[in-house]
C-alpha cells in the first residue's frame, strides 16, 4: 500500500500544482493565439490597402507613359510627313536641274553643230 500511496500522493500533486499551471498556460496560449490572428487580420489590411495604393500608382504611371507615348508617335508621324515633303521637294528640284543641265549639253552640241 505505500507503493499506491506514493502513486496517489504525486498524482494529487500534479493535480493541485501541475494542472493548473497547465490550464493557465493554454489560456495563454489561446489568448495569444488570439492576439497573432488579431494582427494578422491587421497586417491582411495593411497589406491589401498598399497594393491597392501601388496598383492605382501603377495605372497612373502607365496611363501618363502610354500619353507621352501616344504624343510622341503623333510627333513622330508629324516630323516624317514633312520631312517626307522636304524630301520631294529636293527630288523636284534636283530633277529641274538635271533636265536643265540635259538641255544645256544638247543647246552646246547644237551650237557647236551650226558653227561647224
Amino acid at each position: 500500500m505505500v507503493n499506491s500511496d506514493v502513486i496517489t500522493g504525486v498524482r494529487q500533486a500534479v493535480q493541485d500544482f501541475v494542472a493548473p499551471g497547465i490550464q493557465e498556460l493554454r489560456g495563454e496560449i489561446k489568448a495569444l493565439d488570439t492576439r497573432i490572428t488579431a494582427l494578422e487580420k491587421i497586417s491582411e489590411a495593411r497589406f491589401s490597402e498598399i497594393h491597392s495604393k501601388l496598383d492605382a500608382r501603377f495605372s497612373e504611371v502607365t496611363s501618363k507613359f502610354s500619353e507621352v507615348s501616344s504624343k510622341m508617335d503623333s510627333r513622330f508621324s508629324e516630323i516624317n510627313s514633312k520631312v517626307d515633303a522636304r524630301f520631294s521637294e529636293v527630288n523636284s528640284k534636283l530633277d529641274a536641274i538635271l533636265n536643265l543641265h540635259d538641255l544645256q549639253i544638247r543647246i552646246s552640241k547644237l551650237e557647236s553643230q551650226r558653227t561647224a
